[in-house]
């Protein structure tokens, strides 16, 4: 999905990204076991949403959108890979202590979390590899792992600088939040951000006028009389072939009939204006 011209090698070979798949090996089923205590955690989390949907819903809530209002952006680069094994358990076992169960078997999950770390070895070219840092992306738990690390370093950054901006929310390594307090101090924030943890490597977007995020094209409309919320529409990535499934493929007619009525219902809960529709 990345465009041609930033290939590896241009036109020719797309970008390689590691991703040892979990299934049928000896940690599959611990897996699932760590990401069935890890996922709940997850969603207690402030700034965590599941999806666009989600996200809209929290996002209508705003309704302070001004002509100096700042929509930011940031995306972590390489997040599986870069949480050092430390530093994710320590998270993991904070976050356990900040929402106890007394059911929950917490030395035996984080013991277990530390040994899938440590020992996640795999096949490549003929040679075995063992990686020493980060989460490979095909662990079950590898996404609730990561989004509570990054909730971890959200909420401590938070309480150093004592402000939080008034909308800031996050999937998995996306970023999106609404500034209020002007570009010069926003500089700042980003500055700070940028040190929060020395794993986090953040690209940063800012906009007064529309900015990307997740598959929503964010946007303000300033002849809405206040309150005034931000408006959305669905957005296509400009390697987007818009192909979904082929027409001659062996699949169930309800399939295809399927797919029509859930894009359609995709449209229509994620753009603000019918033209965008």
């Amino acid at each position: 999905h990345k465009a041609p011209s930033e290939w590896t090698v241009p036109f020719r070979i797309p970008r390689g990204r590691l991703i040892v798949s979990d299934i049928g090996s000896e940690s599959y089923h611990i897996s699932q076991f760590i990401d069935h205590f890890l996922k709940p955690i997850m969603a207690l989390q402030p700034s965590h949403i599941w999806d666009s949907f989600h996200f809209l819903s929290k996002l209508r809530s705003f309704t302070e959108v001004t002509t100096s209002t700042i929509l930011v952006t940031a995306d972590v680069a390489s997040m599986y890979t870069n949480i050092d094994n430390k530093d994710g358990l320590m998270a993991v076992k904070s976050l356990f202590e900040k929402h106890r169960d007394p059911s929950r078997p917490d030395h035996y999950i984080l013991e277990l979390l530390r040994i899938c770390l440590e020992n996640n070895d795999f096949l490549f070219d003929g040679q075995f590899w063992l990686q020493i840092s980060g989460t490979a992306m095909g662990k079950i738990f590898a996404p609730s792992y990561t989004n509570l690390f990054m909730a971890c370093v959200d909420e401590r950054f938070f309480a150093h600088i004592g402000y939080r901006p008034p909308f800031y929310a996050r999937f998995l390594d996306d970023i999106f939040f609404v500034w209020t307090e002007g570009l010069s101090l926003l500089r700042l924030f980003i500055a700070e951000f940028d040190q929060a943890h020395p794993s986090i490597k953040l690209e940063w977007t800012l906009s007064r006028e529309h900015i990307t995020f997740l598959d929503l094209t964010i946007f303000k409309d300033l002849s809405i009389p206040s309150p005034r919320a931000l408006c959305t529409r669905v957005h296509f990535k400009p390697t987007n072939t818009l192909r979904l499934l082929h027409k001659h493929s062996f699949h169930p007619i309800h399939t295809f009939r399927g797919i029509i009525l859930g894009q359609l219902s995709r449209f229509y809960r994620l753009c603000t204006y019918p033209k965008d529709i």
